[in-house]
């Protein structure tokens, strides 16, 4: 769980978020942003535990098969593009790599179904959080222009 912690001071450098957390010990601790996701866990602590496997489910998975998609695209895309490893089989390689974890999150949501966060399904809870996360990405984006151009 403390890997999570480089990513809240990872999007504070690229200037996403609060610079505050950007503050570091003299080991290079990004402590701010360890105590930002200690909260978050210890929140998370009055969720079952068949909850919070079910709502990290949901945001793993789809990141993984974003990583899938990522593959293909840049496999029909940049057929050239010089790679330390390469999928074996062309695009149809790349497809095929990614159908066995698709089928796997696809069985793993459907047996979950049945969970619930705040009063609604958990699926749908971390679908909630995940589609979030573009539109916050978004407006930090837009206010990071917005102080980045040049006051008249």
């Amino acid at each position: 769980m403390m890997s999570y912690t480089r990513i809240p001071y990872a999007l504070a450098e690229e200037g996403l978020l609060p610079r505050v957390l950007r503050r570091r010990t003299s080991a290079g601790v990004p402590w701010v942003s360890v105590l930002l996701c200690a909260v978050a866990w210890a929140l998370a602590l009055r969720m079952s535990f068949e909850r919070l496997i079910s709502i990290d489910l949901v945001l793993y998975g789809a990141a993984l098969l974003l990583e899938f998609v990522a593959l293909v695209v840049l496999r029909v895309r940049e057929p050239e593009l010089p790679r330390p490893f390469r999928v074996p089989g062309g695009t149809a390689g790349a497809v095929l790599a990614g159908v066995g974890p698709a089928i796997l999150i696809g069985y793993a949501l459907w047996a979950a179904r049945d969970e619930q966060v705040a009063g609604m399904p958990a699926l749908g809870f971390a679908a909630l959080v995940g589609i979030c996360g573009p539109g916050i990405y978004g407006v930090a984006l837009a206010l990071r222009r917005t102080a980045s151009e040049p006051r008249t």
